[in-house]
C-alpha cells in the first residue's frame, strides 16, 4: 500500500510541473523587476540557514513580529516580494552565507534609522532601471525539499519576458507515503511590456495581472488600523512605500487577484481578496502619486485607498408576510437585491462596509513623517475612523522616533471586524556613535480605560569580526532579556583558518512578576551553531539548542505550576554551491535530532538557480 501511494504521487509530478511550464512558455514579454521574489527565495539562507519548512512562507506584508523590526545584521535586500523596497527583520540564527560574506562590509557603511528609509526609497526607484537592464534574461529555480518526518515539498519559479510565474507542491506525510497536491501559487503577466521595446522612446504604462497568493503594499496593512501597542526597542521606523502596490509573494494564502497600472511617478490597482477565516471576497481600489527630488533629497508620496468588506444581514420573515401570497417569494419585498430565502424563513442580505483611506509620506535626511487617516462606513450606516501619524528625526549621532493612533469605536477595518475605542502612542529615542548602537522605547496603550504600559531597550555593539546585541523588552506583564555573541570570520583576521565561517551564541530568558508566577522564571534557552568551509563550495555546520519552561495546568479545585523537563536538540548538516553553465546547484544534508517526539529528522535539499539574471543584481 505505501509503495503504492509513493509510485503515484511520483507519477503526477511531472504533470503537474509540466502544466506550469507550459503555462508560461509560451509568453514572450518583457520582465519588469520580478527578480526579486526569486533572489529571496534562493539566496544563501537555503544553504546556511536551518531548514524549518516554513522559512520561506513569509511575506512583507504578513502580520509577524519581527516585521516591525530593525535587524543590525541584516544586510540590504532588495525586497522580499515582486517590486518590493521594504525591509523585514531576521533572527541572527536566520544568517545566511550572503550574510556571512557580505554583511561585514555593508553593516559599516549601514546606518540607523534614516539611512535605512532612504537606502529603501533608493531600491524602489531604481526598479525599473533594474529591470529593463534584465529584460532580455530569463530567470527560474527549482528547489526539492524531502523531510524524513515531514514529508516533501517541492518549489519552482519561472520568469522571462513579462511573465513569472510560482507555484508550490506538498506531500506533507511522512516516508514511504507520498502524494503531491498545490500548496500555493502565483502568476503575474504584463499584456503591454511587448510596447515598450517597439517604441523605445516613448514612456509605455505598465499593465500587471496578477492572480494567486498576491502580496500588498504596507498602506493596506494599515487598514487593519494597526496600532503601536506592540513596536519594540528595535523598531526600525516607517517604510516609504514602493512603486508597485501589488507584487507576487510565496506565503500560504487563499487565491487572490489583482490588476495595476502603473507609470513614472504614479500608479492605480484594482484587487479582490478573501476574508482571513470566512473567504468572503473583499475589494479594493487604490490610487497613488510620488515625487522624487534627488538633488534635496527629498521624496513624498500620496495613496489614495477604498475597500468594501462584505457583511451578511439576516431578517425574519414576519408571520404576516407568510401568510400572503402562500410563498417564499411573496414576502421578498420587489427590488431587495442580494436577497434570499434560507430554510428557516429567514431572509439574509449581503451588504458591504466602506472603507476610505488616505496615506502622506514624507522623507529627508533630517526630518520625516507618515499620516494615515481612515473613515469607516458600516453597513448600518454608523461612521467612524482611525488616524495615525509619526515623525523621525535624525541629526549625526541620535534620532528620535514618536508616534500616535487612534481607533474609534465601532470602526470596521480591512478584516470585517468592528474595533474598540483605543488610543496608543510611542517615543523611541535612538543612538549609534561608531560601532556602538542604542535604542530606547515607551509605548503605552488605553483601551476600555485601561492604560498598558510597554517598554524596551537594545544594545549592540557591531565590530567587522565580533558582534555583541542584547536586548530587553517589557509587555503583558513579561520581562524578556535576550542576549547574543557573533564571531563572523575576516580573512585579514583568520589567515591562518580558512575553513571558518561563523560562529554564534546567544540565550533568552522569560521573567514574570511573582504573584502571577512563584518561580518568576517562565522559560530559559540558550543555543550556539557554527559554520565552516572544508573546501572551496563545500560546508558544513554543527548547532544546538537547550531550552526549559513552567507549565500551568488549572481546574476548578486547583492550580498546579511546574517545571517541565528540558528540552534539548542539536544538529548537523554537510552542503554544497556549485556554478554551472548558466546555472547555481546547491544541495543540503540535514540531521537533527531532539529529546521529545520526533526524536529526530533527516532532511535532503536539493536547488538549481538560473545563474545569468542573478549576476545582474
Amino acid at each position: 500500500m505505501n509503495l503504492t501511494r509513493f509510485y503515484y504521487g511520483i507519477k503526477r509530478m511531472p504533470t503537474l510541473l509540466c502544466m506550469f511550464v507550459t503555462l508560461f512558455g509560451c509568453v514572450s514579454m518583457q520582465v519588469h523587476g520580478q527578480q526579486s521574489l526569486f533572489d529571496r527565495l534562493t539566496n544563501d539562507r537555503f544553504i546556511f540557514g536551518q531548514q524549518n519548512g516554513e522559512e520561506y512562507d513569509t511575506d512583507e506584508d504578513s502580520d509577524t513580529e519581527t516585521e516591525d523590526e530593525y535587524d543590525f545584521d541584516k544586510a540590504s535586500e532588495t525586497g522580499s516580494e515582486t517590486g518590493g523596497g521594504q525591509q523585514t527583520g531576521e533572527s541572527t540564527e536566520q544568517q545566511t552565507d550572503k550574510a556571512l560574506t557580505q554583511q561585514t562590509d555593508k553593516a559599516t557603511e549601514r546606518q540607523t534609522g534614516k539611512e535605512t528609509s532612504e537606502s529603501d526609497i533608493r531600491q524602489n526607484n531604481t526598479a525599473d532601471t533594474n529591470s529593463k537592464e534584465t529584460a532580455s534574461k530569463h530567470d527560474y529555480f527549482f528547489r526539492y525539499v524531502h523531510s524524513v518526518r515531514k514529508g516533501a515539498r517541492i518549489s519552482t519559479g519561472i520568469s522571462g519576458r513579462g511573465y513569472i510565474g510560482y507555484l508550490q507542491l506538498e506531500s506533507p506525510m511522512p516516508v514511504p507515503y507520498f502524494e503531491l497536491s498545490v500548496r500555493n501559487f502565483g502568476v503575474g503577466l504584463y499584456p503591454l511590456a511587448a510596447l515598450q521595446s517597439s517604441f523605445p522612446e516613448k514612456p509605455i504604462p505598465t499593465l500587471f495581472l496578477g492572480a494567486g497568493n498576491l502580496t500588498f503594499d504596507s498602506f493596506l496593512k494599515a487598514a487593519n488600523f494597526t496600532d503601536y501597542s506592540k513596536t519594540k526597542a528595535s523598531y526600525g521606523g516607517f517604510k516609504f512605500p514602493r512603486e508597485q502596490f501589488i507584487g507576487i509573494g510565496s506565503a500560504q494564502k487563499a487565491i487572490q487577484y489583482g490588476i495595476e497600472v502603473y507609470g513614472g511617478g504614479w500608479n492605480g490597482a484594482f484587487f479582490a481578496s478573501p476574508e482571513p477565516k470566512k473567504q468572503r471576497m473583499r475589494y479594493g481600489i487604490m490610487g497613488g502619486w510620488r515625487m522624487n527630488r534627488k538633488k534635496a533629497d527629498i521624496n513624498f508620496a500620496v495613496q489614495y485607498l477604498t475597500t468594501f468588506m462584505p457583511e451578511l444581514i439576516r431578517e425574519v420573515k414576519t408571520s404576516t408576510a407568510q401568510s400572503a401570497g402562500g410563498g417564499a417569494s411573496a414576502g421578498q419585498p420587489a427590488g431587495t437585491p442580494n436577497t434570499s430565502l434560507d430554510i428557516n424563513g429567514e431572509y439574509t442580505r449581503q451588504r458591504y462596509h466602506t472603507l476610505f483611506g488616505l496615506n502622506a509620506v514624507f522623507t529627508h535626511p533630517i526630518v520625516s513623517f507618515s499620516t494615515i487617516g481612515f473613515c469607516s462606513y458600516a453597513a448600518d450606516k454608523t461612521v467612524s475612523g482611525a488616524v495615525q501619524a509619526e515623525i523621525d528625526a535624525w541629526y549625526r549621532y541620535a534620532g528620535i522616533r514618536t508616534g500616535g493612533s487612534y481607533t474609534g469605536a465601532h470602526a470596521v477595518n480591512w478584516d470585517g471586524k468592528q474595533q474598540n475605542e483605543q488610543v496608543t502612542a510611542f517615543i523611541q529615542p535612538h543612538f549609534k556613535v561608531g560601532i556602538f548602537s542604542l535604542f530606547v522605547l515607551y509605548a503605552f496603550n488605553m483601551e476600555d480605560k485601561t492604560i498598558v504600559h510597554n517598554g524596551g531597550l537594545t544594545v549592540q555593539v557591531k565590530h567587522k569580526v565580533v558582534r555583541w546585541k542584547a536586548s530587553w523588552d517589557y509587555r503583558n506583564e513579561l520581562h524578556t532579556l535576550k542576549t547574543e555573541l557573533t564571531c563572523v570570520s575576516k580573512p585579514k583576521w583568520f589567515s591562518g583558518i580558512q575553513w571558518f565561517q561563523k560562529a554564534a551564541a546567544g540565550a533568552s530568558v522569560e521573567l514574570q512578576d511573582k504573584s502571577a508566577n512563584p518561580f518568576i522564571l517562565k522559560k530559559y534557552a540558550v543555543h550556539i551553531n557554527g559554520h565552516f568551509c572544508i573546501t572551496d563550495g563545500v560546508f558544513c555546520g554543527i548547532n544546538g539548542s537547550f531550552s526549559q519552561a513552567i507549565r500551568k495546568e488549572e481546574n476548578k479545585n486547583e492550580r498546579i505550576i511546574y517545571l517541565q523537563s528540558p528540552v534539548y536538540g542539536g544538529g548537523v548538516y554537510v552542503s554544497f554551491k556549485r556554478n554551472g553553465i548558466g546555472k547555481v546547484h546547491s544541495g543540503k544534508l540535514e540531521v537533527s535530532v531532539k529529546n521529545e517526539k520526533p526524536y529526530y529528522d533527516v532532511k535532503l535539499v536539493y536547488q538549481i538557480r538560473a545563474a545569468n539574471v542573478s549576476a545582474a543584481f
